[in-house]
């Protein structure tokens, strides 16, 4: 029963804030290549600083978070276990104008592995929290951005739930 996945979590191909960064430097030699063609060197005004911005963004292949996906974390559930499959995007280079993006499953074997006896729920969460946040450290994730925040949003629901 593999196919019964129970929650997607995604992979960036860098984290919020590099994203950002890259998309300040390219705004930055954005507006300095438009201003060294203006003969009085003036300020671009708030409107065509917000063009450009969403030009960059839109030649960046749009918002961090929809559009800088390169992977899925994939949980299942199966028996008493829960597993993970990591679907990755084909591709040889990852950038951040990556158009036609196809994900692959990179291996059918679980890279997970929670085996569970008799847990509560909040021990369930936290054993999976605690084995997700390992994965950033694996050569495969080292140098990308494993996003748990949903995924700890939905666990700290379930915590809210229950004291009250």
């Amino acid at each position: 029963m593999r196919d019964k996945y129970i929650f997607d979590i995604p992979v960036y191909r860098k984290s919020p804030g590099e994203f950002d960064a890259e998309i300040n430097t390219a705004m930055t030699k954005r507006v300095e290549y438009i201003t060294s063609h203006d003969p009085e060197r003036r300020r671009l005004d708030k409107e065509t600083h917000q063009r450009v911005y969403h030009a960059v963004i839109a030649e960046s292949g749009g918002p961090w978070q929809y559009n800088q996906i390169v992977g899925w974390l994939r949980l299942f559930v199966e028996g008493g276990k829960i597993g993970c499959h990591p679907w990755w995007v084909d591709s040889k280079r990852l950038s951040r104008r990556m158009r036609y993006k196809r994900y692959y499953l990179q291996t059918p074997s679980d890279i997970l592995g929670v085996h569970l006896r008799k847990e509560s729920s909040d021990e369930i969460f936290d054993i999976l929290l605690k084995r997700l946040s390992k994965k950033d450290k694996e050569p495969q994730y080292k140098n990308h951005y494993i996003d748990l925040d949903v995924f700890c949003g939905c666990g700290r629901l379930k915590k809210m739930d229950t004291d009250v």
